[in-house]
């Protein structure tokens, strides 16, 4: 349905705001069934914007989807990239929210079974059982 909807809009330019808030909901639902790197690249687009990079109202949830997008995929050190972006955007905007959001989704990644296995080798027993 977005699709269809955006090949009749894209190449009318009164029509713009509304074609990047349907791109940012079909990235959304295909982010939602699984489709993690068609939403990241529909992402990448959005973000080429100038229009959607003026408006931090728009830049923290896709790159916060995105964070979340590559956490899901395995790839950490994007996710990390992405949540550490949306909270500077987010302070720099104070929108406690979105700092909320990006401090748990960085904490998340923190506790992801592979960094609590380093984390257990290299603590003292006392501390892994105190968690």
């Amino acid at each position: 349905m977005y699709e269809q909807a955006l090949l009749s809009l894209v190449n009318k330019p009164e029509y713009e705001t509304e074609c990047n808030r349907m791109r940012i909901n079909l990235a959304s639902v295909l982010q939602h069934v699984g489709r993690e790197r068609d939403a990241l690249d529909i992402y990448e687009r959005l973000l080429r914007h100038p229009t959607i990079l003026a408006n931090a109202q728009l830049v923290m949830p896709i790159r916060l989807n995105m964070a979340i997008a590559f956490k899901n995929i395995q790839q950490y050190d994007a996710s990390a990239l992405y949540y550490a972006t949306v909270l500077d955007v987010a302070r720099t905007n104070a929108h406690i929210d979105f700092q909320m959001r990006s401090l748990m989704g960085m904490a998340g990644l923190q506790l992801l079974p592979s960094a609590i296995e380093r984390m257990t080798v290299r603590a003292p027993f006392s501390m892994v059982r105190s968690w």
